[in-house]
């Protein structure tokens, strides 16, 4: 199959607060801005992540033991497994194109946050707690150990979006040749797909204050919580793999 640090928030910049929501059109990118509201901004996308993986992580678990995610993910791993792929490719998709919608960006956030929890739920099952337990600690370490590394360089990522997206398309095109010739694609896709997202986090992290409004909170979140998860997922399965 193929998948793309929470601090208080005052109450007045919630990001369920309808003034965060609701934003202004004019906002100032996250760089360009005064240093209150860039912090404030960080500490939204931040918290959005962390809802994000929280939501994902309670899907994931909640398989066999809730009905109705045991029923709707296995649905889907007992589809086709082009089904998977539409959706996990058709669900980026529309929560990008709708990130930027006020509500409708967040409500479509945190519903593509429990539509990966219900394609990798199986997956995880099959895999173990212990398994799972050790690919996220590994995803937590990189993550923040790429983050830090990030906000205290401040280095430029943003050299690295061509040769990702070459990287990426040329993964779910393997992928994809895989399900219709029947390859099996063996922990190398893993070590690839772990790298490639590794580099991913580099690159969003790098570009949130860069290519953001202060206003929009949720698309930067979109894009480092799937980075994230994907990094989960790649871990997860050559861990899998492993044993």
């Amino acid at each position: 199959m193929l998948f793309r640090f929470f601090t208080p928030v005052p109450r007045a910049y919630t990001f369920m607060d309808s003034k965060y929501l609701d934003g202004l059109s004019q906002s100032p990118v996250a760089a360009d801005a005064a240093p209150s509201e860039r912090l404030l901004f960080l500490r939204k996308t931040y918290s959005l992540v962390l809802l994000g993986i929280t939501l994902f992580a309670a899907t994931m678990l909640g398989f066999g033991k809730v009905a109705l995610v045991t029923d709707a993910s296995l649905w889907i791993y007992t589809s086709s497994r082009w089904t998977s792929l539409i959706l996990m490719i058709g669900g980026g998709v529309v929560v990008r194109m709708l990130a930027r919608k006020r509500v409708v960006g967040f409500t479509f956030y945190l519903a593509y946050a429990v539509l990966l929890g219900l394609l990798i739920a199986p997956f995880a099952a099959m895999a173990g707690p212990e398994t799972v337990g050790t690919a996220a600690l590994l995803t937590t370490a990189i993550f923040a150990g790429l983050t830090v590394y990030a906000f205290v360089t401040k280095t430029d990522f943003s050299w690295l979006g061509g040769a990702l997206s070459i990287g990426l398309f040329a993964m779910i095109g393997i992928g994809v040749a895989s399900m219709i010739f029947g390859w099996s694609l063996g922990s190398w896709y893993s070590i690839a797909g772990a790298l490639l997202f590794s580099g991913y986090i580099l690159y969003d992290t790098s570009n949130i204050v860069r290519t953001n409004r202060v206003d929009e909170a949720v698309p930067a979140a979109i894009e480092l919580f799937t980075s994230v998860i994907m990094l989960f997922w790649h871990l997860l399965s050559l861990l899998s793999n492993r044993d």
